[in-house]
């Protein structure tokens, strides 16, 4: 059972860009586009000929720092003090396992920084996973960092991601596997509508 069902502790989705690790995604925007023909069409043809899916965008604000995963480090921190609460563990004891915990990695922000900066200027294709989608074949279209006093040792960055469609591949694409998820999470049409035929006859 996660930790957050047992605690009550919010549990959060780990984001990803490739292998890289996002400890914070501060936000994400999740773009499906159709580029519509302009001309009149004739009656009777399939409108499908006429709307093509533009490849998904994704654009995702997020943070690095030099301990992996913080807030999942504070979190487990909190459950551990109070399971050591309930438990009547030495706090001595629930501290030292809490520091292990959150142990900080020098450098480590700086070092993905460097990795995501390769990422693009290596023209990489790679997966994205998200709190809503995993993505496959995305690519920078832009890679932007910020930066200000207040930041320290982290960083924040800004990512537009863009699909890479690869014609002629067995691969699904993004916006058939994403309408796919989303016509599976959909109520049964068998279960909309019906109603009794005395209510409606008002028998």
């Amino acid at each position: 059972m996660p930790a957050g069902d047992i605690f009550g502790i919010p549990t959060t989705v780990l984001s990803k860009l490739s292998l890289i690790e996002i400890d914070a995604v501060l936000e994400e925007t999740h773009t499906f586009e159709n580029l519509v023909t302009e001309h009149p069409v004739e009656d009777g043809s399939p409108r499908t000929d006429n709307i093509v899916n533009l490849p998904l965008k994704l654009e995702m604000t997020g943070r690095i720092t030099d301990t992996p995963s913080s807030l999942i480090a504070s979190l487990a921190s909190g459950a551990a003090g109070l399971l050591g609460s309930q438990l009547g563990i030495a706090p001595e004891a629930v501290s030292g396992a809490s520091s292990l915990i959150s142990t900080q990695i020098p450098g480590r922000s700086k070092s993905i920084y460097q990795e995501l900066v390769a990422l693009y200027q290596t023209r990489s294709v790679f997966d994205v996973l998200t709190g809503l989608h995993e993505y496959k074949n995305m690519t920078f279209s832009k890679l932007e960092f910020p930066r200000q006093a207040a930041d320290g040792r982290s960083i924040r960055f800004r990512a537009q991601l863009q699909e890479l469609i690869v014609v002629g591949s067995d691969v699904e694409s993004n916006a058939d596997r994403v309408a796919e998820e989303v016509a599976n999470s959909a109520l049964s049409p068998d279960n909309l509508g019906q109603q009794p035929l005395s209510e409606i006859l008002d028998i």
